[in-house]
C-alpha cells in the first residue's frame, strides 16, 4: 500500500522521488517502532532501486532476441516483456532507454530479410532438384 501511495504522491515511475519518499516512509515506520513493516518497506525500496541500471546494449540485446523468436510479436508486446524482464513498466523502459521502438524496428527488416533470403534459398534448392 505504501508502494502505490508514493506513486500517487511522486508519480509513476520507481525513480529517485518516489524511493526518497519509500525510504521516508520506512524511517518513520522505525521510528514508531513498526520495525517488520520498516523492513518491508526497505526491502520494497531495494526491489526496485537496488539493482544498477542495466546497459542499453542489454536491453537493445533482448528486444531484438525477442522478434527474432517471437516473429509477428507486436511492438508493445516486446517491449511490455522486456520491461517486465527488467523489473519496470513499458513508459519506463522507453523513457529510459530512448532506442527501443528503433531497435525493435531494425529486429523486424532484419527477420524480413532474414525470412526473405532463406524462402529464396529454399526455391533455389527446389528448381535444382
Amino acid at each position: 500500500m505504501a508502494h502505490e501511495i508514493c506513486h500517487a504522491i511522486e508519480g509513476e515511475n520507481h525513480g529517485v522521488k518516489w524511493s526518497a519518499r519509500l525510504s521516508k516512509v520506512a524511517e518513520r515506520a522505525y521510528e514508531l517502532g513498526m520495525e517488520s513493516f520498516s523492513d518491508a518497506v526497505r526491502t520494497e525500496v531495494e526491489l526496485y532501486c537496488g539493482s544498477p541500471r542495466k546497459k542499453a546494449s542489454d536491453i537493445y540485446w533482448r528486444i531484438e532476441d525477442a522478434v527474432l523468436g517471437a516473429p509477428g510479436s507486436a511492438c508493445e508486446t516486446v517491449l511490455d516483456w522486456v520491461a517486465s524482464e527488467v523489473g519496470m513498466r513499458r513508459h519506463e523502459l522507453e523513457d529510459a532507454y530512448r532506442g527501443c521502438r528503433e531497435v525493435y524496428r531494425k529486429a523486424e527488416k532484419k527477420l524480413t530479410a532474414l525470412s526473405l533470403r532463406h524462402g529464396k534459398d529454399g526455391m533455389r534448392a527446389n528448381k535444382s532438384q
